[in-house]
């Protein structure tokens, strides 16, 4: 479907048609007969980063990861407003074809976009929801083809080219479209360093919670504010139990990742700067776990992204490059904002054993790195009432049945502890006998002890996990 162009500079030429007749020629594939579509100045940038200049390197490229794949159209569209001089060009669909084992695949959605100047590709960008890439439709493109900062697309891309979606009781599902389904077996193969194929680290939660008002875990009944008990409960992670896991990280030589509320430069300074001294990665975590960041507006949500980002900074000396949510509560731009505020990665989505790419509105890449949900002492222990033995239980044996798993592909787990929790003597106890448990695995070369940002440089680094489709 070609949607007809409106401008006052008349067109010569079909720009839809254009763009289908390029990808037929590519797919034959003839990249040196597609060339006579395309600018000499053409860049193309994939999902992931990944940028190329000419057809014969997506050709070369997707020689050499496929045994054959081809484009199914659905639609092809131009924004409104082009002229001779530009025209920006929407082509979706999905791709079909035969992985280099002889499997069939078909059905993972793509969205390129084009920009054309003068009958000729200056630009193509392309979005896709295959295996080993992630996706993020383009949003909705403004009066200059760019895109607004609004609203990220699911798959399928239907409101960005201004399309009812059509979509019945039982056809796709909305998404929130950063990242494509793929399956565990299905990734690119790499180590992390010294050759490991685990990578653990801590994530160590330090919060500081308003007297008299708003949200934080609960020890007993709630209470009238000021609730006392309960407060009093959290405090003491900060004045007893987050100095006594440090201790104990000392001991065994095991770095953190430590999450911090910037309320606690306010309150207990010297706590924070404990962990600076010790080379801790300081990671952001809001001003205060008393409130959720999803209820704010974008304005207040950036803002708020950048204070921490800076506070942590002066402070600290360092500023962060990740972020944890309060309550891990985000809004629909939560990782757009993260991305443009300076952030390299998110700990929010619980989703995967392995870093993965979030594509953002800007077009860059924000990772997501594994952070956990079940092998988190809140959950287990204040939700589902589990005994500090339990618990120190559950980090064994989820890090030797992941240890027994990384030989097949490289995996991340991570141990999300808070001090009003772990930090409470017996406890402390159980937590000390689980991470002797890993350091000795770390002693014998097993696995690489780290924390959330060099995982994020790693695979940041590795060329293999910036490829398109």
């Amino acid at each position: 479907m070609h949607a007809a162009p409106s401008s006052s500079s008349p067109l010569t030429y079909d720009p839809a048609a254009l763009v289908d007749e390029y990808l037929r020629v590519l797919m034959i594939p003839d990249p040196v007969a597609a060339r006579r579509f395309v600018s000499p100045e053409l860049k193309i940038r994939f999902t992931g980063g990944r940028e190329m200049i000419d057809p014969a390197q997506c050709a070369a490229f997707n020689a050499g990861r496929y045994g054959w794949v081809k484009k199914r159209f659905e639609a092809t569209e131009v924004v409104a407003g082009a002229t001779l001089e530009q025209a920006i060009v929407y082509n979706r669909g999905t791709l079909y074809g035969v992985w280099p084992d002889g499997e069939a695949f078909e059905g993972n959605r793509y969205v390129d976009r084009y920009v054309v100047r003068q009958g000729l590709i200056v630009q193509m960008d392309v979005w896709t929801t295959a295996p080993n890439a992630c996706w993020c439709a383009p949003v909705w493109p403004n009066s200059e083809g760019g895109p607004m900062q609004t609203t990220i697309l699911p798959p399928g891309a239907d409101a960005a080219l201004g399309q009812d979606s059509g979509r019945d009781t039982y056809g796709a599902l909305p998404s929130h479209g950063r990242f494509g389904y793929s399956a565990i077996h299905r990734r690119p193969h790499y180590r992390w360093p010294n050759g490991a194929r685990l990578a653990v680290y801590l994530g160590f939660n330090i919060e500081h919670f308003a007297f008299g008002e708003g949200l934080g875990a609960k020890l007993g009944p709630v209470c009238p504010e000021p609730d006392v008990l309960n407060y009093a409960w959290r405090e003491y992670g900060n004045r007893v139990g987050a100095w006594r896991c440090l201790e104990l990280f000392e001991q065994l030589g095991l770095p953190a990742g430590v999450l911090i509320n910037t309320a606690l430069y306010d309150h207990c300074p010297e706590l924070v700067a404990a962990f600076v001294a010790r080379g801790d990665e300081l990671i952001g975590h809001g001003h205060t776990n008393a409130h959720q960041q999803g209820r704010l507006d974008e304005a207040a949500e950036a803002a708020l992204l950048r204070h921490c980002r800076e506070r942590i900074g002066a402070e600290s000396g360092v500023a962060p490059t990740g972020w944890l949510s309060p309550w891990i509560s985000e809004s629909l731009v939560t990782p757009d904002l993260l991305q443009e505020t300076g952030y390299r990665y998110t700990l929010n989505w619980a989703h995967d054993d392995q870093p993965v790419h979030m594509l953002t509105r800007s077009g860059e890449t924000l990772w997501s790195i594994p952070y956990p949900q079940e092998l988190n002492d809140i959950p287990m222990i204040v939700a589902r009432q589990m005994d500090g033995r339990d618990f120190a239980r559950m980090i064994v044996d989820n890090f030797d049945e992941m240890l027994e798993q990384s030989v097949q592909q490289p995996l991340v787990m991570g141990i999300a502890l808070h001090p009003y929790l772990v930090g409470q003597p017996y406890r402390l106890r159980h937590l000390r006998s689980a991470l002797q448990h890993l350091a000795a695995a770390r002693d014998r070369g097993e696995i690489w002890f780290t924390t959330p940002g060099a995982i994020c440089d790693h695979v940041a680094s590795l060329e293999q996990l910036h490829q398109p489709f």
